[in-house]
């Protein structure tokens, strides 16, 4: 299946233990900058890197099966996601952002 409209990469998310800690290396000494991160996401730091975004979100469990995630910058959603339904993938609506619009599809392996 060919997919139209991929502008690229706009955040990965990593989860932190220590969000503390998490800042104190990325901001502090990797010297990311960090962003506003609309209220819905409290347990999240998002930081500018580049013209992408890295999210920091706090976990307080390092489990590699949770919220593991990079988020890709499309022209037309709508129509992506009627792509990926009508070709068997499933895809699945995530926690509101204001002024958004995402949702989640997984690989083979979850």
């Amino acid at each position: 299946m060919s997919i139209d409209g991929y502008i690229g990469i706009h955040h990965c998310e990593i989860l932190v233990t220590d969000m503390k800690v998490a800042l104190s290396f990325y901001v502090g000494k990797l010297g990311l900058k960090e962003l506003h991160n609309p209220s819905s996401f409290s347990e999240s730091k998002w930081l500018k890197i580049g013209n992408q975004q890295l999210h920091l979100t706090y976990h307080p469990i390092n489990d590699a099966n949770e919220h593991r995630h990079f988020a890709i910058e499309v022209n037309n959603l709508s129509k992506l996601r009627v792509q990926f339904e009508e070709s068997g993938v499933k895809t699945k609506y995530a926690v509101p952002i204001p002024g958004v619009d995402r949702f989640f599809v997984f690989d083979p392996f979850g």
